[in-house]
């Protein structure tokens, strides 16, 4: 008997083994994984907040600003996103520091890369919030703007007092689309 207890004994150390194996293989995929999430959502932040920057650029060359309140909530987003990206780029960095004291045992809690990303997504989405405002506001800036000018294109009152002030015609004018458009008067 004793022959099958050291086979027995080398084949559960082999199995303890190729556990142990398969447990630290997931361990460094599950911590890989981990690592790759925390850097692509911080790629991701910098990328909206870049592309925000251009988006504003463009609204802001695109239509025309009608108010010193229109140019603080420009300003503001803008800035929003600058934190935003200058925080992503000190996250790369400070992210260096932390995985190479890692690598040499002396894990511990970054306060500064806390901070860092809470800045950067806080200030993200207040940058697109703040873009949003920006968005709405300037369609309802055009639509007004628009309305505005249909309506001097289509009617217009017209009104001939005489000289004591009594109206002796009143109408409006109607423009088509014709060549040089048509007049009624009512």
């Amino acid at each position: 008997m004793p022959p099958n207890d050291t086979h027995d004994s080398s084949q559960d150390n082999t199995e303890a083994k190729t556990v142990e194996m398969k447990k630290s293989a997931y361990y460094a995929a599950t911590y890989d994984a981990f690592m790759a999430t925390i850097f692509e959502a911080d790629k991701s932040i910098l990328t909206v907040s870049a592309g925000g920057v251009g988006l504003l650029v463009t609204l802001l060359t695109a239509f025309q600003v009608q108010s010193v309140w229109q140019i603080i909530v420009y300003l503001l987003a803008l800035i929003c996103f600058v934190i935003s990206i200058v925080a992503s780029i000190f996250i790369f960095k400070r992210n260096k520091v932390v995985l190479i004291s890692m690598l040499m045992d002396k894990e511990q809690e970054d306060s500064v890369l806390k901070l860092l990303d809470y800045l950067n997504i806080s200030s993200c989405i207040m940058g697109i919030l703040l873009t949003i405002y920006i968005g709405l506001s300037t369609g309802i800036q055009k639509l007004h703007m628009k309305s505005d000018t249909d309506l001097d294109k289509t009617a217009k009152t017209v009104q001939i007092e005489t000289m004591n002030g009594n109206v002796i015609l009143q109408g409006y004018t109607n423009y088509s689309s014709e060549k040089g458009g048509k007049k009624n008067g009512k």
